[in-house]
């Protein structure tokens, strides 16, 4: 019961996350599950569905390794984040 409980939980906040006018990653620090919505492949220049990884999108930001360092401390102090980074944009 408690399985499906939590299935139902993460479809409604995967519905809610597609659906959301802001651009939203979501990680799983346990499994690596990954999932980005439409509003982050448009702002990364990404056609939608082609960022699947966190790797991936770490190559959407500029080089200066602010984007990496972010990603370590959220998955060492286990918290959300919201923020700003420059991006790396083929488009200059």
């Amino acid at each position: 019961v408690r399985l499906l409980i939590a299935g139902h939980q993460l479809a409604q906040v995967r519905a809610t996350i597609a659906g959301s006018r802001e651009a939203v990653a979501v990680v799983g620090s346990a499994d690596g599950s990954f999932y980005a919505n439409d509003a982050l492949h448009a702002l990364i220049g990404m056609p939608s569905g082609s960022c699947c990884s966190l790797a991936v999108l770490l190559e959407a930001f500029a080089g200066d390794g602010a984007a990496r360092a972010m990603v370590d401390h959220v998955l060492h102090e286990r918290r959300s984040w919201r923020g700003e980074l420059a991006l790396a944009r083929p488009s200059g």
